[in-house]
């Protein structure tokens, strides 16, 4: 306690910068960045999925599961007579959300997308223009390519992919 005592202006002097430190990055952390899919159906159903980057995102595992529900990856009900799509979290379950950290960006790997009830075809649409959002750690046209692999992407004529804004 003597020790506090003397070294009470010490201690001042290097918490209340430290202080201004931790505040300063907090208020300035990159905002959360939400990217939707937007599935429609040769019937005109749709649904949307989302990939969301935020400082705050988990990574889970197998043998680590984390699921982020402040950032919407919770469950989802599935109705099984209705056009739906959907995306699943570390708890095994659906979800319409799938979230990243900034770290990973610009990686969607491993985003297994699922859906029910569509007849084709099937049209995928985006905003490319959400990649010009300034806080992205890459600049637009330094991610020049993306891929959708799967079992319909190739074995179903009529799967359309089309981005919703051009760059």
């Amino acid at each position: 306690m003597r020790f506090l005592l003397r070294h009470r202006s010490t201690l001042v002097k290097v918490t209340l910068p430290l202080l201004a430190l931790a505040l300063a990055s907090t208020t300035t952390a990159q905002p959360t960045w939400r990217f939707h899919l937007a599935f429609e159906d040769g019937t005109g159903a749709r649904d949307t999925i989302w990939m969301v980057y935020d400082t705050s995102a988990t990574t889970g595992s197998d043998s680590n599961p984390q699921v982020d529900y402040a950032l919407g990856e919770g469950a989802v009900t599935i109705d099984q007579s209705t056009f739906n799509v959907w995306t699943w979290n570390w708890d095994e379950d659906s979800t319409d959300t799938h979230a990243f950290p900034y770290s990973w960006y610009p990686i969607f790997d491993g985003t297994l997308i699922d859906a029910i009830n569509w007849v084709p075809p099937m049209t995928i649409r985006w905003d490319t223009s959400l990649f010009h959002a300034p806080y992205l750690p890459f600049t637009q046209g330094d991610i020049n390519h993306a891929y959708m692999d799967g079992n319909y992407f190739f074995s179903t004529p009529m799967m359309e992919v089309k981005a919703g804004l051009t760059c």
